[in-house]
């Protein structure tokens, strides 16, 4: 089965899942108070069936022995056969295809969906609720978060969860704040290169203000693709791959274009940075980083910076 990449009103409803897991101030810490930690993130695994399924985001808190699979989405309906392939999900799944701890699922499991109450998708207001439920057909039994993003409020409207303590408290509105929620995850497969790239050359200058000279694509993934470190531990072996080849592929256009700074060592099978590039102005290290694709630093066209310090 094909899935569709997570879209940018998803990723919000999956940052609200991730900060309610952290001990962040001033933001609901509901899932962490009830010892729920992030387990998997964009993890597929096959299914008894034969089919493969893909979740947004797995917690569990293994005091508890109780795990969480959500899926989240934006005004869509859900997808017919991947709510089936979630009703087929047995424990022997979760233990011998994904992975995890029997102690994990001692007392159950639930696959749960995330949504909006409503919600602008490309200046189109969608009723992501009604088309969720209207999608199911009564044939799941799914708990449904639901998030009324005017009201700044998440509650359960759908079925409970097996964690009795969590229907208690989603049973009522909980406030997010959603100017204490930053964006746990910067890029995922829907993320375009040119979008990458800016953070690319952020990371790369960095690393010359540590005296480190040369990286690995593996080091620039872990540095970019969250700015909480060890983010990237939680994503399967396939969302690593794709978004490797995405910064494999900019940083060969970038070589390509600033190849004076930074240049490939076939050997090594690492990248190097030219010392050359430290000396740079800071403001033209701002604008690379700004418009990767348009400044050419190896002409003159950047020289009018070398002349900023007399002003």
């Amino acid at each position: 089965m094909k899935y569709s990449n997570i879209t940018k009103e998803e990723q919000e409803l999956i940052d609200i899942i991730i900060g309610m897991c952290l001990p962040r101030p001033k933001f609901p810490t509901i899932l962490f108070d009830n010892g729920y930690q992030i387990k998997k993130m964009e993890k597929a695994f096959n299914i008894s069936n034969g089919n493969e399924v893909k979740p947004d985001i797995i917690v569990a808190a293994e005091e508890k022995g109780s795990l969480i699979i959500f899926e989240a989405k934006s005004g869509k309906n859900a997808d017919e056969e991947q709510a089936d392939n979630y009703s087929n999900i047995n424990e022997d799944d979760l233990i011998k295809n994904a992975g995890f701890n029997k102690d994990l699922i001692g007392n159950g499991f639930d696959v749960s969906y995330l949504c909006y109450k409503k919600v602008t998708v490309k200046k189109e207001e969608k009723q992501g609720f009604k088309n969720l439920i209207k999608s199911f057909k009564s044939n799941h039994n799914f708990p449904v978060l639901v998030f009324n993003k005017e009201e700044k409020e998440l509650k359960l409207k759908l079925y409970k969860f097996e964690d009795q303590q969590l229907n208690d408290i989603f049973n009522k509105p909980i406030t997010i704040p959603l100017d204490r929620l930053p964006t746990f995850i910067k890029f995922n497969e829907r993320t375009k290169i040119d979008e990458i790239k800016p953070e690319i050359i952020r990371t790369i200058i960095s690393y010359t203000y540590r005296d480190k000279l040369k990286f690995t694509i593996k080091e620039i993934l872990e540095e970019i693709i969250s700015p909480f470190p060890g983010f990237i531990n939680f994503f399967g072996t396939r969302f690593k791959k794709a978004m490797m080849k995405k910064i494999k592929m900019a940083l060969k256009q970038l070589g390509d274009k600033h190849s004076k700074y930074i240049e490939w060592d076939t050997d090594n099978k690492e990248w190097c940075i030219n010392e050359s590039l430290s000396d740079l102005h800071p403001m033209q290290l701002k604008m690379l980083a700004k418009f990767p694709n348009d400044i050419d630093l190896n002409t003159n066209q950047m020289d009018i910076y070398e002349y900023m310090d007399e002003f």
